[in-house]
């Protein structure tokens, strides 16, 4: 879980409106950029989004971490038309949670 505080960053007007956006999608593309000698290359962030709120603290959002990617919060911002560059240092990752999958065991 991520937050972005409240007062961090003054939130688009339709912020509310990208929030239901966003969520609504069957994909959000970002393009990454990986460093000078590296192509850019677009990533579907979307399977790693599972929820956006807006609350007292500031805007919230919980991502997927998975074996094959996930979204970085900059991105999720960046979606939501916030200056990501100008607050990602802002963003707090306030939870982390762990769900392991059971080894089989062995004969």
């Amino acid at each position: 879980r991520y937050v972005l505080p409240a007062g961090a960053a003054t939130p688009p007007a339709d912020v509310s409106e990208r929030m239901s956006v966003l969520m609504q999608s069957e994909h959000l593309w970002v393009t990454r950029d990986k460093g000078p000698k590296t192509e850019s290359r677009s990533v579907d962030v979307r399977p790693y989004l599972l929820g956006i709120q807006a609350t007292e603290q500031g805007m919230e959002f919980l991502l997927r971490v998975t074996g094959s990617g996930t979204a970085r919060a900059s991105e999720i911002v960046g979606l939501l038309g916030f200056d990501a560059p100008a607050v990602q240092h802002h963003l707090l990752r306030k939870e982390v949670e762990w769900r392991l999958r059971e080894q089989p065991k062995s004969a």
